[in-house]
C-alpha cells in the first residue's frame, strides 16, 4: 500500500501550548491549511504545567542585566509582561478560569537581599514598578525567614489549564495527526512523515519542546533538560477575601501559589536531586522533595496549614545553554521556526510565541519578539 500524500500550508509539530497557539493565531489570520503533528501521542489539556503565569521573567533581573546589560533586561521584561497580558487576556476573554494577585519575591538571605536591591534599583531606573517592602507590610502573613520582599509591580495569575487546552482545541480547525517520525527537505518543499502518511509543506514549525533537538541536531546541545516537580495542596487559615498570590524564594528555587480558594502549589527544590536535575532524561515525583518544600513553607508561612496532596506533577524543564528562551526562524533555513526554553514561564510564553511565530510566518518578521532570543544565537554550536 503506498504512502498518502497531503499538502499544507504549515505544519506544527509538537501539541503542547505553544503549537496549540500558532494553530489559533494562525488560523485566526485567515491560515487553515494546517496540520497539527503530534510530539507525545497525547494532546495538551494541561499536562505538564503548574498553571502559574506572571509577568517579568521567573529568575530575577539581575540575572539577565549582568549578563546583557539593562537595556535587554528591560526588554525581555516587557516580553514577559506582555506575554503574561496576552494569555490571561484571552482566558477571561473565553472564560477560562484565572485567579490573579501580586507576585512576589521573598528574600530568604542576605546574599538575596542585596541581589534584591540591586535588581530593584534598576529595575526602577528602568521605569519598571518594582519595590523592596519590609516584611511588616505584610501584616504578619510572612515568618521572620522573610528578611523583605521584592514586589516587581505586575500580577502572577493561577490558570485552569485544562479548561485553557479545551477552549483552544474546541476553537482550532487544523487537521490533527500522529506524531512525526522524520522530514527531509526536497528543492523548495518539506517531506514530513506522519505514520502512514508523508505529507508536504513549505513551512515548518518545531514546537515540541526538548524534542525539537532529535529533528535539529545542529541545536540540540543549546537545549538542556532540567527535573523540577509540583504539587497540589490544601490549605485552611487563609481567608478567602485574602489576595492569591504567586511567590519565589530562595533565588527561585522555591515557587508556588496560595489560592483563596484554599489550594496551594509548591514547587522547585531541585537542588536536592542528582545534579540539581540538570541533564536528566526523566523527571519523577520524590516525596523527600515534598517533604522538604512543606518544611520550607511552614518556616515561611506559619499561619497558613497545609493539608493534603491533591496531585503531584514532576516535568522536564528546558533551559537553553545562555539561559534565554529560543523563538524565530532556524538559522540556514528560514522556513524552519522554533519555539522551546521558556525558563519556568513556559505557559505564559508558550502562548505568546505563538503569536510571534504567526507573525514570522506572514510578515517574516515578528517585531514582538526581541531579536536576541532568535535561534541565530546559537550559530556556534553547528556542527
Amino acid at each position: 500500500m503506498s504512502k498518502q500524500h497531503k499538502k499544507f500550508d504549515v505544519i506544527i509539530v509538537g501539541d503542547g501550548i505553544t503549537g496549540l497557539s500558532t494553530v489559533l493565531h494562525l488560523e485566526q489570520a485567515g491560515i487553515t491549511n494546517i496540520a497539527l503533528c503530534s510530539s507525545t501521542g497525547h494532546p495538551f489539556l494541561g499536562r505538564k504545567t503548574a498553571g502559574i503565569v506572571t509577568g517579568g521573567q521567573i529568575d530575577n533581573f539581575t540575572r539577565f542585566s549582568h549578563n546583557y546589560g539593562n537595556e535587554f533586561a528591560k526588554q525581555l521584561w516587557d516580553f514577559g509582561n506582555q506575554a503574561n497580558e496576552h494569555i490571561t487576556t484571552f482566558c477571561r476573554k473565553h472564560s477560562v478560569g484565572v485567579e490573579s494577585g501580586p507576585r512576589l519575591r521573598l528574600i530568604t538571605s542576605e546574599a538575596e537581599m542585596r541581589e534584591a536591591e540591586i535588581a530593584v534599583k534598576q529595575m526602577q531606573e528602568a521605569d519598571l514598578p518594582a519595590t523592596l517592602d519590609e516584611r511588616a507590610t505584610f501584616n504578619d502573613k510572612f515568618s521572620e525567614r522573610v528578611l523583605a520582599v521584592q514586589n516587581d509591580g505586575h500580577p502572577g495569575s493561577i490558570i485552569d489549564t485544562d479548561k485553557l487546552g479545551s477552549t483552544i482545541f474546541s476553537k482550532i480547525k487544523a487537521a490533527k495527526l500522529s506524531a512525526l517520525s522524520k522530514f527531509e527537505k526536497n528543492d523548495s518543499v518539506f517531506k514530513v512523515h506522519c505514520g502512514e502518511q508523508i505529507l508536504e509543506t513549505e513551512m515548518l514549525v518545531f514546537a515540541c519542546h526538548l524534542a525539537i533537538g532529535g529533528f535539529l541536531p545542529e541545536i540540540k546541545d543549546a537545549l538542556v533538560s532540567v527535573a523540577d516537580q509540583w504539587g497540589y495542596m490544601s490549605i485552611e487559615g487563609y481567608p478567602k477575601d485574602a489576595d492569591t498570590f504567586i511567590y519565589t524564594a530562595n533565588h527561585t528555587y522555591e515557587w508556588g501559589s496560595v489560592s483563596n480558594s484554599s489550594k496551594a502549589t509548591l514547587g522547585g527544590g531541585r537542588y536536592l536531586r542528582h545534579h540539581a536535575g540538570i541533564e536528566a532524561k526523566t523527571a519523577q515525583y520524590e516525596k523527600k522533595i515534598e517533604n522538604h518544600l512543606r518544611q520550607q513553607f511552614n518556616l515561611t508561612m506559619p499561619n497558613i496549614k497545609l493539608g493534603t496532596l491533591i496531585n503531584g506533577t514532576a516535568g522536564l524543564d528546558c533551559r537553553p545553554c545562555d539561559e534565554l528562551p529560543i523563538i524565530g526562524p532556524m538559522f540556514g533555513d528560514s522556513r524552519i521556526l522554533i519555539a522551546t526554553g521558556y525558563m519556568g514561564n513556559g505557559l505564559a510564553l508558550g502562548f505568546y510565541a505563538g503569536k510571534c511565530l504567526t507573525e514570522f510566518i506572514l510578515k517574516g518578521q515578528a517585531d514582538i519578539c526581541p531579536r536576541r532570543l532568535h535561534p541565530e544565537r546559537l550559530r556556534s554550536l553547528e556542527r
